[in-house]
């Protein structure tokens, strides 16, 4: 235990943030490009740097961030952006425009008042439209990106190869049109793998998502109209792009009719908007959603009717394949004091459908075996920096809950058991040096999530909301922190023509969300090279030997993957 304070007691005064060195003074604007991805704030000056090599496989995307420094004593406007790419006729390229959120409370508790200001987050996908059919595309831009004096101005290039795509090298530049004049061009050389990512993601997720939010805010912060349905299917799509698995991707809640037949539940809406996107089927290279939380009946429904609606369900998603992927949601963070309704509701859904698995988000307890299928523990609690709480949290508020923090390697032995362990990250990681998806944070917490799975063999991440500051009147864009730290519970952003100058009415995704895919893929490297053993847990503690001692230098997370790449083509995957 004092060897467990004194780890956590030196973790917190190491902060690492995404930092670029300072240049050499100049007077003339320059071209940037970092890879990995990482975090570059407006007033940082990175190093004229002019290539980038990357390597992916197929069924992977790759990012790197790049753009142009202003030095100088007055604003530049950036006015055209070219990408071309020649060598691989199956490498498929998007550009981001790097938005950023002001920060006037950091998100962590010992932050000594540090991380104020902007930071990267929104992405805002830019139109690349071909010009020649060899693979050079330009860019149009809604308007000129500002840069102004002293900063710099950010991009995010997306690349991604199809699987059984063309293995050939792929030569490319980024030219930036700045101030009248074209600047030195950024040139990305790119050399495949020679293998594929699996079809199907192999760490399950299941992110919390509201439309009925999404239509509000649009509706909120827009005058221009849209079709719902199709906005809907947009953001479905998105997540999906970035192996997140909404575990209320419904459309509407479902509606259940009691006839004499019995209860009947027309399934076509459900069936075309949701049933597609947990197929993979929604659109061409999206991976099957791992994941789907049980229906709530809707409100309304009598207790007469709720066994007769939940065996309805059951029926249609074992006749479709999507029970497996099937979870009950047991009362969120329970305290002690509500165990008994946890039980209570397990046994409910047991006695009417055995084979459906219960989750609970919460870290093992002996007081709920037999009830929980999968253990879902947040970061804080998996029992490697804490073993004793004499509070707990719901929402917000502390409660007097006296509990014991297991060692992780019980999650192993009741993965031995049939039960699955799963982990989510939330505001509680504020209070330590946790990995977190906190806005005002260093890129690798993010990326290193997937990889403390891989440690200690959980199953699934679980996040809590993508969507929470659509609520009320808050504005994503402008309320960063509600009464959780920066971006927690929202990784996306409603866009709105008036806001992106697109035109049209989009999800816009977040920095975290790219870097958190990373991890995913990280995730599945690992996977390739070592399987679900304890080779992996082995080669994942060089990275992360604990949840409060883990990589901070993002190069040496991709120099990992990198190495993890080279032995699988070795092996011949």
């Amino acid at each position: 235990m004092p060897g467990k304070i004194a780890s956590l007691l030196l973790a917190l005064l190491a902060v690492a943030e995404c930092r670029t060195p300072p240049v050499r003074a100049q007077i003339e604007p320059h071209p940037f490009v970092r890879s990995p991805l990482c975090k570059i704030r407006p007033n940082e000056s990175p190093e004229a740097r002019f290539e980038a090599s990357l390597r992916l496989a197929g069924r992977e995307y790759e990012t790197l961030v790049l753009g142009v420094v202003n030095p100088a004593g007055e604003r530049l406007e950036v006015t055209g952006i070219e990408v071309s790419f020649s060598g691989n006729p199956d490498l498929k390229a998007r550009l981001y425009r790097q938005e950023y959120v002001e920060i006037t409370k950091p998100s962590m508790f010992f932050s000594l008042g540090t991380g104020r200001g902007l930071w990267p987050d929104p992405l805002v996908p830019l139109s690349l439209e071909q010009k020649t059919l060899e693979g050079t595309w330009t860019c149009s831009l809604p308007q000129p990106e500002v840069i102004p004096a002293g900063q710099n101005r950010a991009f995010v290039l997306e690349l991604y190869l199809p699987a059984g795509g063309e293995r050939s090298i792929a030569s490319g530049q980024v030219l930036f049109q700045v101030a009248g004049r074209r600047l030195p061009p950024v040139k990305i050389s790119v050399r495949p793998y020679r293998f594929d990512l699996p079809a199907s993601s192999s760490l399950r997720t299941a992110v919390g998502f509201h439309f009925d939010r999404v239509v509000q805010k649009h509706s909120q912060l827009s005058s221009a109209a849209f079709e719902a349905r199709d906005l809907h299917s947009k953001y479905l799509r998105l997540l999906g792009q970035f192996r997140l698995s909404p575990y209320e991707p419904q459309y509407e809640p479902l509606e259940a009719q009691r006839t004499q037949e019995g209860i009947f539940i027309d399934w076509k809406e459900f069936d075309r908007d949701v049933g597609s996107f947990l197929d993979g089927t929604l659109e061409k290279e999206l991976l099957p959603a791992t994941s789907i939380r049980f229906p709530p009946a809707q409100a309304g429904l009598s207790a007469q009717d709720l066994p007769d609606y939940c065996r309805a369900v059951a029926e249609h998603f074992q006749e479709k394949g999507w029970l497996a992927k099937a979870f009950y949601y047991l009362p969120d963070e329970p305290l002690r004091r509500q165990y008994p309704a946890v039980r209570q509701a397990a046994r409910d859904i047991k006695s009417l459908v055995p084979e459906l698995k219960t989750l609970v988000t919460k870290q093992f307890t002996p007081a709920l075996k037999g009830s929980v299928d999968i253990w879902c523990p947040d970061i804080p609690l998996i029992g490697d920096s804490i073993t004793f709480l004499p509070v707990a949290g719901q929402g917000t508020r502390l409660y007097w809950d006296c509990h014991l923090n297991f060692e992780p390697a019980i999650y192993r032995k009741r993965r031995a058991l049939g039960e699955e362990a799963w982990f989510y990250t939330s505001m509680s990681s504020s209070f330590g040096p946790y990995p977190n998806l906190f806005i005002d944070r260093q890129a690798s917490s993010h990326r290193i999530i997937p990889w403390l799975a891989a440690r200690y063999g959980f199953q699934g991440f679980l996040y809590w909301e993508t969507t929470y500051s659509y609520r009320g009147d808050w504005n994503p864009w402008l309320n960063s922190r509600t009464p959780f730290p920066n971006g927690d519970g929202n990784l996306l952003y409603p866009g709105t023509p008036e806001i992106t100058g697109l035109g049209e009415h989009i999800p816009i995704p977040s920095l975290r969300m790219m870097l958190l895919r990373e991890g995913f893929e990280d995730f599945e490297y690992l996977l390739l090279r070592y399987g679900d053993n304890i080779r992996m847990q082995t080669f994942s503690r060089k990275l992360v030997p604990s949840s409060i001692s883990w990589q901070r230098d993002i190069g040496e997370i991709q120099a990992s993957r990198d190495a993890l790449g080279a032995e699988i083509e070795r092996m011949g995957l």
